[in-house]
């Protein structure tokens, strides 16, 4: 039954995007160019993501769909902390468009706050987890969050 439901959702993933990838195959160490070969070690790898530029459109439109779906009813759909829910919270949801809260957090944190909810760092355990997101779901998310620093 376990390999059934497994299969199911590895299906899923593929139908909605998630399981496929544009990158193309890694090429094995002796088909490396020697240009990349002799690239510092530094570096990123060739179609890596700059760490320094924001993140992609669709990655930010996903994590827009979950936002809204998972957490504007409490934080508001500017990330404001002024939900509809809000009013009737204490304390009141985070405003994540606050700069200096931007700065003072790790993005591990603010995924751990996602998946295992409040009460796993010390916040608010009105603060709901929701371990059923996957990473690349948790990590859109959180760039999500990220992107509606001011």
């Amino acid at each position: 039954m376990r390999s059934w439901i497994l299969l199911a959702g590895a299906l899923a993933l593929v139908a909605c995007g998630e399981g496929e990838s544009s990158d193309p195959p890694a090429r094995p160490p002796s088909q490396v160019p020697p240009a990349a070969a002799s690239a510092p070690e530094s570096a990123a790898p060739p179609g890596s993501p700059d760490p320094q530029s924001p993140p992609a459109r669709p990655v930010l439109a996903d994590g827009a769909a979950l936002f809204r779906a998972r957490c504007a009813t409490c934080h508001g759909e500017a990330g404001d902390g002024n939900g509809e829910l809000a009013g009737a919270l204490n304390p009141r949801p985070r405003d994540f468009r606050q700069a200096d809260w931007q700065e003072s957090v790790s993005d591990a944190h603010i995924e751990t706050v996602i998946s295992r909810g409040g009460p796993s760092v010390g916040l608010s355990p009105i603060m709901a987890a929701h371990p059923d997101l996957n990473p690349g779901q948790l990590a859109s998310l959180r760039a999500y969050v990220r992107s509606l620093a001011r």
